[in-house]
């Protein structure tokens, strides 16, 4: 008979005193299940996760329905008034695609391995099925520890931890994170080379605007690993973070807006002295209006800094079909959007013209179809008419 485990192992912290009681124990399932306090306070934080959350603590994962998706992607997506107005064909859209998207992270497969029996090893910081396990030779199984519900809990919404987890399923290897999620400073894609680069773009900000406690806005900020990292650098920040799909384990910022960034909130407009956005905008529906967001929502003296392209756009056949008809002769939506970006950069290069903006772009910018860096720099207020018509 296997023997399963209870009590406090050492998973993040100092390691307690561990009992072991066979299956079939009455006060088993009591002594399992985390705390009631503990479970709704996650759920509260974790809205789009409580099926999971129920399914850690119980053992049996089930699928959040997609009556509760709607309910949350409309109380939390569609509930206010867009900083650009978007006709309802749009609005459809953007809610179908959300609809689907969400559905497929918060009950993505791996979720039923986690709740279910696991084992943790803390020098690889790997987690493995009972399959995983099997495949294992023996000698690699004595670092292996089963993981209580609780420890489970504490494991699975602690952004470190989460950020590096991969789970051995048996069929492979999964990480735990959705996908992005870059450190602020880095050699590779992340957002600045060094800190000091960081905060001289910070001091530079203050100087141009006048602003002490500088608004920054991270489109497709992931689970917020950079607006952390952000304010570690320069506390004397109100850090913001659009992101479209909740991660178990958030890390810190002042405010996540569950959201999309062609459906910015209205009060938006003027509110943020810094505006980065590094790959993100690539999987955007409507790039060429999460554009135009950004431009409304910079304040006079801010600054956007965006990796652009429109290379993995999130498509459906119905999206596929309102771009043909809204670009005549367009064969896809990527060939749309060419035509779309290309109208709204003739905008900006009105606003550059007039004295409303200066922006920089990457050396190929034009040549790949407006995609690659773009910064702009806003130096004088202007009137949303100003951008034309959507």
């Amino acid at each position: 008979m296997s023997l399963v485990y209870y009590g406090s192992m050492a998973i993040g912290g100092k390691a307690k005193s561990r009992e072991v009681i066979a299956p079939g124990d009455e006060s088993a399932p009591e002594r399992a299940r985390p705390p009631e306090q503990m479970i709704e306070s996650l759920k509260e934080r974790y809205f789009m996760y409580p099926h999971f959350i129920e399914g850690v603590a119980s053992g049996a994962f089930t699928e959040l329905p997609k009556g509760e998706i709607d309910r949350i992607v409309n109380e939390k997506f569609f509930s206010f008034d867009p900083l650009t107005p978007l006709s309802p064909e749009q609005e459809d859209l953007l809610r179908a695609q959300t609809v689907g998207h969400i559905h497929k992270v918060v009950n993505r497969e791996t979720f039923s391995f986690l709740c279910d029996s696991i084992c943790y090893d803390a020098k690889t910081g790997a987690l493995y099925t009972p399959e995983a396990v099997e495949e294992l030779p023996n000698d690699s199984r004595a670092s292996l520890k089963p993981v209580l519900p609780q420890e489970k809990l504490d494991m699975y919404f602690d952004p470190i931890q989460w950020k590096g987890l991969r789970l051995e399923h048996g069929r492979g290897s999964s990480p735990m994170k959705y996908y992005g999620n870059r450190d602020l400073v880095g050699p590779y894609d992340e957002y600045f080379s060094t800190a000091q680069e960081f905060t001289d773009l910070m001091g530079e900000l203050r100087k141009r605007t006048g602003v002490e406690r500088l608004k920054v806005l991270d489109i497709g900020c992931g689970m917020g690993k950079a607006l952390e990292d952000m304010k570690a650098l320069d506390p004397n920040l109100e850090t913001h973070g659009i992101t479209q799909e909740q991660e178990p384990g958030m890390f810190r910022a002042d405010s996540f807006h569950y959201n999309m960034a062609e459906r910015m909130p209205a009060d938006f407009r003027n509110k943020f002295q810094f505006i980065n956005s590094q790959i993100a905008f690539r999987y955007f529906v409507f790039q060429h209006i999460a554009l135009r967001n950004v431009l409304l929502s910079l304040s006079r003296g801010g600054f956007a800094r965006l990796g652009f392209g429109y290379d993995r756009m999130h498509t459906t056949p119905e999206i596929e079909e309102y771009f043909r008809r809204l670009v005549p002769g367009a064969k896809s939506s990527y060939d749309a959007m060419r035509v779309l970006t290309g109208q709204e950069m003739e905008k900006i290069d009105a606003l550059q013209a007039t004295g409303k903006i200066r922006y920089v772009t990457s050396d190929d910018f034009r040549e790949f179809g407006n995609q690659g860096y773009l910064g702009i720099e806003k130096l004088e207020d202007f009137d949303a008419k100003e951008l034309g018509d959507r």
